[in-house]
């Protein structure tokens, strides 16, 4: 009792103290919130800070009111008001006691004014939208109503609050991707304060169909497949129906995927398709429409080649051209072989072309000659129709095909005649030509008969010809030009071999020239004087060109000249016609010394195509510039060996050169009738091949190096060749098989006949023209000899070799060495004296007949001694 009248007492002085009595320890109310506001059902904690207390232990006690004594003792600084209501509204005051025996008491603090608002305050959820696509996202903002700071918030989605927890002390604004409904609320403090629920807000998932195709091809070709599916973005398999509609005449079932196939024009239209809801039967919107289109043929590829026209070794690029080139196509790529039966050709698969290729074009290495090719393009089970052919042409004549033009030049005034041959390993020809993008025949357009085609008159023409064969080879190209003017220009119509010589003039159709000519070189003026050629002693490169002329006031047409780099490697032998088991030696030499070439040897091998040989190497090689040699030992029968020069991708092959054997093996020749090696042209010569093979061609190999089969000089029949053209030069003749093997050789030359030059009518007609000059020449000799002469004259034509095939070894009648200047065609006969003296010796001396006298021929046969 003494104690609380004590403090009682004590307080009724406080309150009896005047300000300032104890200014050192001033206290002060603050709380422990950061917020000014307090709401219905908080939590507040007021704390009483005395201002320089120090450690010392305080006591403390509060009141609500001024004119209250004192509502609450605490041994420590906190007030706590839990749930707070309008009756804890008023004002708060703190004062510290420090003591018990004499305690000292500090002044009430000032009031610190606490106002609770009656209600508990409500969140408040925002959407920056309400509806989002399928795999979307909607922004969500919760805040406090009214307004206070110190809040967190937690997020809720589902059909009743707080059913399920999204998210938990958000700063107000959060991401959902999820459609459904939301709440949220606020809290702060602690222990934790939270607000009332906010009003749902409801997010819609707009899910969308999508109609696709598998494959992606809208335009597709009858009897074609393809699949359409309705896909729902963001939703799953299993919760959707689905809906097609079309504009087609078909309708298409209530699933996920609808497949079409084989298609047909019926089914081109507009599809489009939508998903409904299993468990509310909600739809989707309409998908937007694909287009189908089903054509009725399938596409054309278009074929195009770069460059035109070869240079040897040149690569070929093959494009094919389709309609929507990347809609899963694959491409195929051919080789067009001739196939003169019904006019067409056959395609061959070209290596590397298989499985087709994803790119539309394809490159073709080392093409050499002039060559045909067409393309298709597939996919799934569909290919296309094969292009039509192009061709790459080359200008260079291969030996198996050419293709000569007579008046051989390029340019024609359309009145000319010109014909074009075809020369080669066959006897049945077309001739082709390139008309613009039209592929034309001569047989409809001109006249073909046998192997030659004559271009009509008065039908101007700038076209490029070829022949094809009906083996099934194409010779080399040329351009024709047929054209309605005064004047041409005079132009080689096959390349030129570098190093030889050609000339090029100019021709009017009706008068001669009389005035200076004018050549241009690619529209430059080269030459302008009264010479009425342009010669060019050694053709190089640089003289590759468009040429054209002029004269008398008027100018022709341009025309290509090319000019070919004859590069190619050749082969020497030691000796043609070695002894069975000696030593051959081949050197490979090519002239193109401007790098590091690898040299490969090959035995030629024949195949079954004519006059064409595959090759099988030879265990030998060498690197270098320049030459290569290759040492063949034991060499018993007939081979042909080929040199092939390497560096890089450039690869040069060599003609086949030939050891011949005179051995008869397994396979030979024989020469009847009679078996000797020289024969008159009157005779009738055949050739027969035996062995164990059931198929033979016959070769020959003339002193120019010319390779031919008989069916340029004769007729093949079962196993024998009848010669029906005998050259009037030496020649080589052996017999190859279809299984890639040799006969032996033999050399044969044709005599002139008696019946093309008589021993005794040509001698007295020039007796009758030369009685002087016999006279004199018959009185010199006498007088030189001092003995009595008789003389006999003889039209002989000279040989190089009298030599029979029995012993050629010892003088061999061609000499794959060396090239052959002079033509065939320029054999000349010559007036053979046969002076014989009484001592029995003589001599022949060879002239040459014609005025103003007779001249002593530098190349006639060497003197040979006889006995008469």
């Amino acid at each position: 009792m003494d104690q609380t009248l004590r403090c009682v007492l004590g307080f009724f002085l406080l309150n009896l103290i005047p300000n300032g009595l104890a200014q050192g320890n001033r206290p002060r109310v603050t709380t422990t919130s950061n917020w000014p506001e307090t709401f219905w059902g908080e939590t507040l904690t007021l704390r009483c800070e005395i201002e320089g207390g120090g450690d010392s232990e305080w006591r403390f006690v509060w009141r609500r009111h001024r004119t209250s004594s004192s509502d609450k003792e605490t041994t420590d600084n906190k007030y706590i008001i839990s749930g707070a209501t309008n009756s804890d509204n008023g004002e708060y005051q703190c004062s510290g006691i420090r003591g018990h025996t004499n305690p000292t008491f500090t002044p009430w603090s000032e009031p610190f004014k606490l106002t609770v608002t009656p209600r508990r305050p409500k969140a408040e959820l925002r959407a920056d939208r309400t509806s989002i696509p399928a795999g979307g996202a909607v922004t969500l903002t919760c805040d406090v109503n009214p307004p206070s700071p110190g809040w967190t918030y937690i997020l809720y989605r589902g059909d009743h609050s707080g059913t399920q927890d999204d998210g938990k002390n958000f700063n107000g604004r959060i991401s959902v991707s999820q459609g459904g409904v939301y709440w949220c609320r606020g809290e702060r403090g602690e222990p934790v304060y939270y607000t009332e629920y906010s009003y749902s807000v409801t997010i819609n998932i707009i899910y969308r169909a999508v109609a696709t195709l598998q494959p992606h091809w809208t335009e597709i070709y009858n009897g074609e497949k393809i699949t359409f599916r309705c896909e729902i973005e963001g939703g799953d398999d299993s919760e959707w129906e689905y809906e097609w509609k079309t504009s087609s005449s078909f309708k298409p079932p209530k699933e996920k995927e609808y497949s079409i196939g084989p298609a047909y024009t019926s089914h081109s239209g507009n599809y489009i398709c939508k998903g409904r809801k299993k468990s509310d039967q909600s739809p989707t919107g309409w998908s937007d429409p694909i287009t189908l289109t089903v054509l009725s043929s399938s596409p054309q590829p278009v074929l195009t080649v770069s460059p035109l026209w070869l240079s040897p070794g040149d690569s070929v690029t093959l494009n094919c051209e389709v309609k929507h080139p990347s809609a899963g196509w694959r491409f195929y790529w051919y080789k067009a072989i001739p196939k003169l039966s019904d006019n067409s050709y056959s395609y061959q698969l070209l290596s590397g072309s298989r499985d087709g290729t994803e790119k539309y074009s394809f490159i073709v290495h080392g093409q050499t000659h002039t060559a045909g090719y067409v393309c298709r393009a597939g996919r799934g089970e569909m290919n296309t129709p094969y292009s039509e052919p192009k061709f790459v042409w080359s200008g260079d004549l291969p030996s198996s095909a050419s293709l000569t033009v007579s008046p051989e030049r390029v340019q024609h005034f359309i009145s000319d005649s010109v014909s074009l041959e075809c020369k080669g390993n066959s006897t049945q020809w077309r001739v082709k030509f390139q008309w613009d993008s039209f592929l034309a025949d001569c047989s409809k357009w001109d006249t073909m008969t046998g192997s030659t085609c004559t271009i009509k008159s008065l039908i101007s023409r700038n076209n490029v010809y070829w022949c094809e064969s009906g083996s099934g080879e194409f010779s080399n190209a040329v351009n024709i030009t047929k054209q309605n003017s005064e004047i041409i220009l005079v132009s080689p119509v096959h390349p030129v071999t570098e190093g030889s010589s050609v000339s090029l003039s100019c021709r009017l159709r009706s008068s001669n020239i009389v005035s200076n000519v004018f050549f241009y070189r690619n529209n430059k003026l080269i030459q302008n004087d009264t010479r009425k050629e342009l010669n060019i002693s050694a053709v190089s490169k640089s003289d590759e060109g468009f040429y054209k002329c002029q004269t008398s006031g008027r100018e022709s047409s341009q025309s290509w000249m090319s000019v070919t780099d004859d590069s190619r490697p050749v082969v020497k032998v030691s000796t043609s016609w070695p002894s069975p088991g000696a030593e051959v030696t081949l050197k490979c030499r090519f002239s193109k010394n401007d790098g590091l070439w690898t040299f490969k040897w090959y035995k030629a091998v024949p195949t079954s195509s004519n006059n064409s040989y595959s090759h099988e190497k030879l265990s030998h090689s060498c690197s270098g510039q320049g030459q290569c040699s290759y040492i063949g030992h034991g060499q018993t029968r007939t081979t042909a060996y080929v040199c092939k020069a390497n560096r890089g991708n450039d690869a040069r092959t060599s003609r086949p050169t030939f050891v011949w054997s005179r051995e008869i093996h397994p396979n030979s020749i024989k020469v009847s009738p009679p078996d000797r090696g020289q024969h008159v042209s009157s005779e009738n010569v055949s050739l027969s091949c035996e062995g164990n093979s059931s198929k033979w061609r016959v070769m020959r190999l003339t002193e120019k190096g010319h390779r031919s089969t008989c069916s340029e000089w004769g007729t093949m029949k079962n196993l024998t060749c009848h010669i029906t053209k005998p050259t009037k030069k030496p020649a080589v003749y052996w017999c190859e098989t279809a299984s890639g093997q040799f006969s032996n050789a033999v050399n044969i030359t044709f005599q002139m006949s008696s019946s093309e030059g008589s021993s005794f009518p040509l001698p007295l007609v020039l007796g009758l023209f030369f009685p002087l000059l016999t006279l004199i020449l018959l009185l010199l000799l006498c007088c030189h000899r001092k003995s009595t002469n008789t003389f006999v004259t003889r039209i002989f034509r000279p040989s190089k070799s009298q030599k029979t095939n029995q012993s050629p070894a010892a003088d061999d009648v061609v000499d794959q060495n060396k090239t052959q200047d002079a033509d065939e065609s320029n054999d000349v006969m010559y007036s053979l004296i046969l002076f014989k003296n009484t001592r029995g010796k003589g001599e022949y001396s060879c002239f040459r007949p014609g005025p103003p006298s007779l001249q002593l021929h530098q190349r006639c046969n060497a003197r040979r001694r006889v006995s008469v």
